[in-house]
């Protein structure tokens, strides 16, 4: 029935989930779950390397610089919470070099991270697109084909499928 600028708006009974958060609001960010991490442990070389891979994914899809820039410091981060043995850093620094086209630091620093630790797909992705972009085709497939024993899935599959097309 019709309503006059005098007559209120019906009340709205409290919902049974008042107090919680709101259902309508949007989930937080794969990004802002990463930050939220690094401030809660702050001394987790991995909460900094996934600060890192998670801030440069999200600057790939945005095209944001101060993405890159924060992946750059929580790799740095992580590096300097754990010096030695953080393959994950490495890792994430190597694929950052990747994305800014540096893909012989991109390479040594594949390199690094995989003499830690042989098995990162991570490392074994930044290595195949580092050769891959300095022409080492061979060694380039080889990467892939590793990154495809270790860890079968979107990564190593695009990889495999674009050696194969540069081979024709």
């Amino acid at each position: 029935p019709g309503r006059t600028a005098a007559t209120p708006p019906p009340a709205v009974a409290p919902s049974a989930d008042a107090g919680a958060p709101d259902a309508g609001a949007p989930a937080p960010s794969a990004l802002d779950l990463a930050r939220t991490r690094t401030r809660d442990l702050p001394r987790d070389p991995a909460a900094w390397s996934g600060l890192a891979l998670t801030a440069l994914e999200a600057g790939r899809a945005s095209a944001d610089p101060a993405l890159y820039a924060e992946a750059a410091a929580a790799a740095r981060t992580s590096l300097t919470v754990q010096p030695l043995d953080n393959d994950l850093a490495l890792a994430a620094q190597a694929a950052l070099a990747d994305a800014e086209h540096d893909f012989a630091a991109a390479r040594s620093l594949a390199l690094q991270a995989l003499a830690v630790n042989p098995r990162s797909p991570v490392a074994l992705a930044a290595l195949t697109d580092a050769l891959t972009e300095l022409g080492r085709l061979d060694e380039a497939l080889a990467a892939a084909q590793q990154l495809d024993a270790v860890r079968p899935g979107v990564a190593s599959f695009s990889r495999l499928s674009y050696q194969a097309e540069l081979r024709g």
